[in-house]
């Protein structure tokens, strides 16, 4: 697929959204695409390799969450692994400050590698696992958004960032059509941990895909 006929499914995926996307920001997405698919080649970054599907399935399911998002901002993407959601959100919010981490250290090289090929600046990239990162707590900075697409579910997430979970920061975890189990989870973990979690959904869906999915805002009060 060319870049053009890509940018042009991309564009129009978005509008359907109500997604706002420009030229610059889809040329991005492409070169990001186009890094993944080589490197997908001898690493496993994705089982997603059609070019329209990367454009629904991780394009615009991950820059969903922008409008949520102020420019500039400080985000945290856990479990990054090929970059989503956070590149792509680094791309809307070009202001914002963006820290990717993953336990994987050929994920973290790719991660490393397109983020120089999309010469993005204000963008750090740690090998580790969350927990690590997390018990770090005086070291770490203050995050405004933590995001994570496809790590866990949404409470073992809860609990891997808790200490990062300060006044003022948003957890925003995507998740299918079936959220029920998630929420009961969700509210299992406010009560053994003896804190308030307050918690707002955001259904919506993707185009040429039947089932709805969700996003889902966690903050600690």
């Amino acid at each position: 697929m060319e870049i053009e006929e890509w940018q042009e499914a991309l564009l129009k995926g978005a509008a359907a959204m109500g997604l706002t996307l420009d030229a610059f920001q889809a040329r991005q997405f492409f070169r990001h695409m186009c890094e993944m698919r080589h490197w997908n080649r001898s690493i496993n970054l994705t089982a997603i390799t059609e070019p329209e599907d990367i454009a629904i399935r991780h394009f615009l399911d991950a820059i969903v969450a922008a409008d949520r998002i102020p420019d500039p901002s400080r985000l945290l993407d856990v479990g990054s692994g090929a970059g989503f959601p956070g590149l792509p959100l680094k791309v809307m919010r070009p202001r914002s400050h963006v820290t990717l981490i993953d336990s994987a250290r050929k994920r973290v090289n790719f991660l490393r590698h397109t983020v120089r090929q999309l010469a993005l600046d204000r963008v750090d990239v740690h090998h580790g696992r969350i927990e690590a990162f997390a018990a770090r707590e005086g070291d770490v900075p203050h995050f405004d958004f933590i995001v994570s697409r496809a790590l866990t579910g949404a409470a073992e997430l809860t609990r891997m960032v808790m200490p990062l979970l300060r006044r003022g920061t948003t957890l925003l975890v995507w998740k299918g059509p079936d959220i029920q189990g998630e929420l009961q989870d969700l509210r299992q973990v406010s009560d053994a941990r003896g804190a308030v979690l307050s918690l707002d959904i955001f259904p919506y869906k993707l185009p040429r895909m039947d089932a709805g999915r969700h996003l889902i805002a966690i903050n600690r009060e």
